[in-house]
């Protein structure tokens, strides 16, 4: 009975430590926006398609060495800067734009980075989506949903984020 219920013990820790090292991410059904904003916002991924959508295609995901990864086919998003908007970003001063940063945040702690300049002053700004439907699924159907993709990068997977849980405006100093 003993030699069992060992093994039965070390089988169920090695299942765990092989879990928590893959670093299995809790998808989310909904995401904040907070810090510097007008307005505090909430989003679930059915009041995020009220917002205007892009049909962005097929988009190729690389890993961190550029390698082929997965093809998502028939992507829908809508733009960062469309959520940036809803909530209206709070600044007095125009100077103070440039030393803003949009921190994402995925619900295992992933963070992702970018500058206001990057988003509102380049054209990669407008290839940054919070996705909505791809491979024919949509809303928490979507794989790692909730998803924000950035289709400008050449190497994808360093700005893939899976499981956006908050976007933050802050001011850096």
């Amino acid at each position: 009975m003993n030699r069992y219920f060992i093994t039965a013990m070390l089988c169920l820790t090695t299942i765990t430590g092989v879990l928590a090292q893959h670093g299995t991410v809790m998808p989310t059904s909904s995401f904040e926006v907070k810090g510097l904003v007008q307005h505090q916002l909430s989003f679930s991924l059915a009041n995020l398609s009220a917002l205007p959508q892009d049909s962005v295609g097929d988009v190729v995901v690389t890993n961190k060495k550029g390698e082929w990864k997965e093809t998502m086919h028939g992507v829908r998003g809508v733009k960062l800067k469309t959520v940036l908007d809803s909530a209206g970003i709070e600044q007095t001063n125009h100077k103070d734009y440039g030393a803003l940063a949009i921190v994402l945040k995925a619900s295992d702690g992933y963070t992702n980075v970018y500058s206001w300049n990057e988003l509102y002053n380049n054209k990669a700004g407008d290839k940054v989506y919070i996705v909505t439907a791809m491979n024919g699924t949509e809303g928490n159907a979507v794989k790692d949903h909730i998803l924000v993709i950035n289709t400008s990068d050449i190497v994808s997977g360093r700005r893939h984020l899976k499981c956006l849980s908050t976007i933050e405006v802050r001011k850096l100093d």
